[in-house]
């Protein structure tokens, strides 16, 4: 019956949507569906007729403020988590996310979509249609594939800006707390992740790591976590490469003999010295390592996958002396 209300403009036929426990964002998209159905809501409720079940149904203009809030509240957390359910996703970016999202969670208003308003353009083509001619001018945010003009709703009460509802600014601080508790906890460094070795080493491998790590620590005030997770990455690598040197093959040893049949020279150091001197992989792994921290992020970066496949050439991995290339590693991390 809600779909029979004519909106011009916007006559697709869509349902309410419900929450679900076990969806992500699930009390975003049920707020976002209702909100974008709301001029046909109001429409629906001064119909004649309505029986007692329709009339319970109507909702009051005082009800669609907190519905509004709550959209501008919850929206980053949507955002971040769709972000993190990437499949190639690596722990850097994770980080990023969550510290774009601990940022946006602290700040003193929310972008929150006006009430009553019919949507400014429906569908992809119609929205890009409206930016290209709106240059900027208005602003707007998407919402279900509508475009809606937005304000700034401030959580504490100002006598001369739009206030938020007690039920989002309470909202709003459990999000908070629980992003602080869960990811930057000062007091647990197990729930911290500038203080997890694994997190931090996995970051440090990712393009762009390094200086997101020195970015964080700014920020936040904890210190520079550089070292640690150069130790870290030292302290993977021991696990995983074997230091001693490997058994040579029996071609390999035919193959030393016969050079050794083919010359005269003598050599100027004994097999003692050697392999006293010879790198280690652990070592031709670290330095490695500072190569790849020396490399500059392209401007047309689009991701750690793209970004090694353009350079497996510069970081191939060395199967004769087993030393983990830095995409190796951040492989090795992301499984």
């Amino acid at each position: 019956m809600l779909n029979a209300v004519p909106l011009p403009g916007d006559d697709g036929a869509r349902k309410l949507l419900t929450e679900s426990p076990t969806r992500w964002g699930s009390t975003y998209l049920s707020l976002a569906r209702l909100f974008t159905l709301m001029p046909r809501r109001v429409v629906f409720g001064r119909l004649r007729n309505l029986t007692a079940a329709h009339e319970r149904r109507c909702i009051e203009q005082a009800d669609w403020e907190p519905v509004r809030h709550l959209i501008g509240v919850l929206k980053p957390s949507y955002e971040a988590s769709m972000a993190l359910q990437s499949a190639s996703g690596t722990v850097a970016e994770a980080f990023e996310l969550l510290c774009r999202l601990q940022r946006t969670m602290q700040v003193p208003s929310y972008p929150c979509p006006i009430d009553h308003t019919e949507p400014l353009a429906v569908g992809r083509d119609a929205i890009l249609a409206f930016l290209d001619a709106d240059k900027g001018g208005t602003d707007v945010m998407e919402l279900d594939g509508r475009l809606y003009k937005h304000e700034q709703v401030y959580v504490t009460r100002t006598r001369t800006a739009t206030s938020m509802c007690s039920e989002a600014a309470t909202v709003a601080s459990v999000l908070q707390n629980e992003l602080d508790k869960r990811f930057f906890n000062e007091m647990d460094n197990t729930k911290s992740w500038l203080m997890n070795e694994a997190d931090l080493a996995a970051t440090l491998v990712t393009p762009g790591g390094g200086s997101m790590l020195k970015k964080v620590a700014t920020r936040s005030g904890q210190g520079d976590a550089s070292d640690r997770a150069h130790a870290a990455v030292r302290a993977t690598t021991t696990h995983f490469l074997d230091d001693r040197p490997a058994p040579r093959l029996r071609r390999g040893e035919l193959d030393s003999e016969r050079k050794r049949c083919r010359t005269s020279l003598i050599v100027w150091y004994s097999e003692e010295s050697r392999e006293t001197c010879d790198d280690t992989p652990g070592e031709l792994a670290m330095r490695e390592l500072d190569r790849f921290l020396m490399t500059v992020l392209p401007g047309d970066y689009d991701g750690a996958l793209g970004f090694w496949a353009a350079r497996r050439d510069d970081f191939p991995p060395a199967p004769s002396c087993r030393v983990l290339a830095p995409w190796s590693v951040w492989v090795i991390f992301r499984v």
